[in-house]
């Protein structure tokens, strides 16, 4: 997960990527990786026994990741919280991809980008 990552982070500023069959724990990980290099944002998802997300942010942006999780879990009538620099949540809404969407374009227009 750590290289993960590190892999995604060098993709760009917002990284959305979807993991088949992974749950919460991984997707932390994997977050919290990306959230480590400055000016990154990760979104991620997960699909298994119920369907998660979690929006990891790096520490030098001014974006309250928290204000925009309540519409991204509705997307998977789901449930979550967190800080303003990670948020985390899951629910039984299958629809996964719908969320991660929301998500970045939320945080896009968050960063004016």
């Amino acid at each position: 997960a750590e290289q993960v990552g590190r892999d995604l982070a060098a993709r760009g500023r917002v990284v959305v990527e979807l993991y088949e069959g992974k749950g919460i724990e991984y997707l932390r990980l994997v977050a919290s990786q990306v959230a480590a290099a400055p000016g990154k944002v990760a979104i991620l998802g997960g699909t298994g026994e119920t369907s998660s997300v979690v929006i990891s942010r790096s520490a030098d942006l001014a974006l309250d990741l928290k204000s925009i999780f309540p519409a991204v879990m509705a997307a998977i009538q789901g449930k979550g919280g967190g800080t303003a620099s990670f948020v985390q949540g899951g629910g039984p809404g299958r629809d996964v991809r719908a969320a991660l969407t929301l998500a970045e374009e939320k945080i896009l227009a968050n960063l004016g980008g």
